[in-house]
């Protein structure tokens, strides 16, 4: 797929479909429908407590706080929010955090940025930590997104 996509960004805007071009572009479509899904859809809430955190983590990635800690600041028990997140988002907060995570770091990969200061920047102990985590959910290493760039 890497290559094919390569290949791809060569093409003008004015192929044919029915031409090399066109069935390079059907080849990669095809690929795609049959690839394996990988769950990054990142559902976002509406209750304003949950809200507030999401706003905190876009704008600090890097910050760690639990459910109780962030209870603390948004003046809700840790199970409340924790009851929350699955409701509204199907996804526990640690799931939530782990797609968010893997969000941000594809986009600065794509743009060049090294797997450590994402790591770093994401709040992770180690690179290690953070290869580990984003394989676990993506099924490839951060590595892959950071060659389609």
């Amino acid at each position: 797929m890497k290559v094919l996509i390569g290949e791809s960004k060569k093409i003008d805007g004015d192929y044919e479909w029915s031409g090399v071009d066109g069935r390079l572009l059907r080849l990669i479509r095809d690929k795609l429908i049959v690839a394996i899904k990988i769950p990054l859809q990142l559902p976002y809430p509406k209750d304003s407590r949950l809200l507030a955190i999401l706003t905190q983590l876009q704008l600090e990635p890097s910050n760690r706080n639990n459910l109780v800690q962030w209870g603390n600041i948004v003046g809700a028990s840790a199970r409340t929010l924790s009851r929350l997140f699955k409701n509204e988002t199907g996804l526990t907060y640690s799931e939530w955090r782990q797609r968010f995570n893997v969000q941000v770091a594809i986009t600065k990969l794509s743009s060049g940025e090294t797997v450590s200061n994402i790591s770093l920047n994401l709040g992770y102990e180690s690179p290690s930590s953070f290869i580990y985590m984003f394989r676990k959910l993506t099924g490839v290493t951060p590595g892959f997104y950071s060659q389609l760039g």
